[in-house]
């Protein structure tokens, strides 16, 4: 670990009118947030109530929110700039990356050990509980960003399963919430797109990258609006068992003329290559063919789980409470157990090529397997591994910032390095790097949270969308206006 090249720094050459005009707005915005802050709110007394009632803020249902709203995205400015430094600019210096098949398992084994000491009890036991999914997705997680630290490339097909689990995750909870609470509203469809797309698209913006360098955001995008759109059409027929199976017929049709007839995926996804292409790469879309098409069965597979998930633990709970339930879960582990060696020896074990070529088909059975295992025993349903739950819920955050923040680009390859903040001490950088990267990680997650209850605040029962379209409205309108105040001024400061 000790003897690691030190690369020199690759900064961008030119700024972008766009990246000039984020600037002008942030430091607007940071004006704004300096004016509110000496400025106590307006308030309004209770002429009803008379001068003891509470007051209430005389600011109008347009504004409500707004002092928060700047602050947070004073903050997430800051966070925006760093990004821009470290890997835009590269102020610090980058080192090549250094992979140590002893040190990875050392340093995955002490994090699973101090994660066992975070063990809480969960709120509401459960297979397959809220807390054990999270858990779930934090581990991975772990797992998938210190793949990409270290360069662990022969770890590969073991990530592709992870990928594959994330993939299930988005069929199965998506599915779950459609059946259960048949909530189509597109309130419910923007909070998830914002979700998703709102962290990435301002990274696009202040890094000048492209969409398809975070693939993850744009591929669970297209499987929630799969979700979506398979649950939001006739949804009488979700509640009935051959109206559901009908639509799962028609699904897999779909998803199978796509991806698995030759040619079928490129002329389809070619309108839409403005979007998920790679500008100047051989094949432009080949990144989203492929990305898509590794896991396109992982959303079915999961979506099936969902629907099949309260007959399984009705079955579950009923064989416990007869004191029956070691021998038939044993009759089920036999096969399992050996269905994970057929699995591990004949598409597990593959060289990447081959495997990815089937990891579609059979990434379902070692996910339907850790979950069985997981959960057989209802002792283990109890309690869950708070700091992994904390990692899961960051997944998003913690995915986008390692482009930037964590690791950095050398020459046009990103994530290719890492940064280096004390020069030769590899492992002291990796921890100084992993403490800032997992607190401003967890500082996004906190500010997107607050700035898309400011942009999409829930509807009363009326439905009050004109607060909502105003709000988005003056946003837009603004960055519009100053990009192109910007653009302009620089047009003609060339000129001259």
């Amino acid at each position: 670990m000790s003897d690691v090249e030190e690369w020199e720094t690759s900064p961008y050459t030119e700024t972008t009118s766009l990246q000039y005009a984020l600037l002008v707005i942030w430091i607007g915005n940071m004006c704004a947030d300096a004016y509110y802050t000496m400025t106590p709110p307006p308030v309004a007394k209770d002429e009803e109530s008379g001068p003891a009632a509470p007051k209430k803020t005389a600011v109008p249902s347009f504004l409500e929110g707004h002092r928060v709203a700047a602050r947070d995205a004073t903050y997430f400015g800051f966070i925006m700039l760093l990004f821009y430094l470290c890997d835009g600019a590269q102020v610090l210096n980058i080192q090549q990356k250094s992979y140590d098949r002893d040190f990875f398992i050392f340093l995955m084994v002490i994090v699973l050990i101090f994660s066992c000491g975070t063990k809480a009890d969960s709120k509401r036991p459960a297979i397959l509980s809220r807390e054990q999914t999270e858990e779930w997705k934090g581990w991975m997680q772990l797992a998938f960003l210190l793949y990409h630290y270290f360069a662990a490339k022969e770890l590969y097909n073991y990530i592709r399963m992870l990928i594959a689990a994330y993939v299930w995750m988005t069929g199965y909870g998506n599915f779950s919430y459609f059946y259960k609470y048949n909530d189509f509203s597109p309130w419910r469809v923007c909070k998830m797109l914002f979700r998703l797309n709102f962290l990435v698209l301002m990274i696009l913006m202040v890094m000048n990258t492209d969409y398809m360098l975070y693939y993850i955001c744009p591929m669970h995008t297209l499987w929630f609006l799969s979700v979506y759109a398979m649950m939001g059409i006739y949804p009488s027929l979700n509640k009935t068992t051959g109206g559901i199976w009908t639509k799962f017929a028609v699904y897999a049709l779909i998803v199978g003329v796509i991806w698995d007839v030759p040619g079928v995926c490129e002329k389809f996804w070619s309108p839409l290559s403005w979007l998920l292409a790679i500008p100047g790469a051989e094949d432009p879309m080949h990144e989203w063919v492929f990305r898509t098409g590794l896991d396109h069965w992982s959303t079915f597979a999961g979506m099936v789980c969902a629907w099949g998930y309260p007959h399984v633990v009705t079955w579950f709970e009923s064989k416990e409470a007869e004191n029956g339930a070691i021998a038939v879960k044993t009759i089920f582990l036999v096969p399992a157990m050996y269905g994970m060696y057929w699995w591990t020896n004949n598409v597990f074990l593959q060289d990447k090529y081959a495997y990815n070529a089937v990891h579609t088909y059979y990434s379902w059975f070692p996910i339907v397997t850790y979950i069985f295992v997981r959960n057989m025993i209802p002792s283990t349903r109890n309690w869950h591994l708070e700091m992994l739950c904390s990692c899961g819920k960051i997944t998003l955050e913690t995915y986008l910032c390692q482009y930037h923040i964590w690791m950095a680009r050398h020459g046009d390859l990103h994530v290719a390095a890492v940064l280096t903040i004390i020069p030769g001490y590899p492992l002291v950088n990796f921890l100084l790097n992993s403490v800032i990267y997992v607190y401003l990680a967890q500082k996004l997650f906190d500010q997107t949270t607050i700035l898309s209850n400011f942009m999409l605040p829930k509807p009363s029962q009326d439905g009050d969308w004109k607060i909502i379209g105003m709000r988005w409205a003056t946003v837009i309108g603004a960055q519009l206006a100053v990009f192109i105040v910007v653009a302009v001024g620089r047009s003609a400061m060339s000129s001259e």
